[in-house]
């Protein structure tokens, strides 16, 4: 079985993850596992998804950087 980490770029600023959580949820995608690694100027939010494919398409429609 092989497992995708999703690593999405985020500004270091009051409610940018809020924001990318939201859209997760609103399209009902499942957030398995999460980590976050973070600057004073940006973080990485590490994260496995039960819909790896269809939380990808959210996170690009949203103009997030990321990577499969």
């Amino acid at each position: 079985m092989t497992v995708n980490q999703i690593s999405i770029f985020l500004e270091n600023k009051y409610g940018k993850l809020s924001e990318i959580l939201a859209l997760l949820a609103e399209e009902k995608i499942r957030i398995i596992a999460a980590t976050i690694a973070d600057t004073s100027e940006y973080g990485i939010l590490r994260i496995i998804v039960d819909n790896p494919e269809k939380a990808a398409e959210v996170i690009q429609n949203a103009h997030y950087v990321f990577s499969v």
